[in-house]
């Protein structure tokens, strides 16, 4: 039982994550004004203000905030089924296994794509509309590095 208590409320934080991520996104996509874009959201907080160290990863919140979403929708199904195969005896659990076996799948592909989409903004599809001419952090960081090498 002590899982139980642990796993849920976990996955409903893990849940709510997710739903925030998806919302600012699908605003985003639909061109509507965002209060707080995904990047603002996951910056630092510090005495002086928002401290952001590398802006090229900190974009990629913006630009891959759909498989952000799902990847934190997908822990939270896996939290849900790990805490009620905990409850109930794992040996009547044979078919939650392939529920948690196929979270975990949408976990790692959603952290691949969001690793696609962060380093190089491939594929363009799922990146929304406004954000898809920006350059990955790859390419960003490239670009950073060029100008400071030109000569003055």
């Amino acid at each position: 039982m002590p899982a139980l208590a642990i796993l849920l409320p976990l996955g409903g934080l893990c849940a709510w994550i997710g739903i925030a991520a998806l919302v600012i996104t699908a605003r985003q996509w639909t061109g509507r004004r965002v209060r707080r874009p995904l990047s603002r959201v996951m910056a630092v907080q510090t005495l002086y203000g928002y401290r952001h160290r590398d802006t090229e990863a900190r974009l990629a919140y913006d630009r891959a905030g759909l498989a952000f979403g799902f990847s934190f929708l997908f822990l939270a199904v896996c939290a849900a089924t790990l805490g009620v195969f905990f409850a109930v005896n794992p040996a009547e659990g044979s078919d939650m296994s392939a529920v948690l076996a196929c979270s975990l799948l949408g976990v790692m592909l959603s952290a691949v794509l969001f690793g696609s989409i962060k380093y190089f903004n491939r594929p363009k599809m799922l990146v929304p509309p406004p954000l898809r001419g920006e350059p990955g952090a790859i390419a960003g960081r490239r670009q950073r590095r060029e100008n400071l090498r030109k000569p003055l």
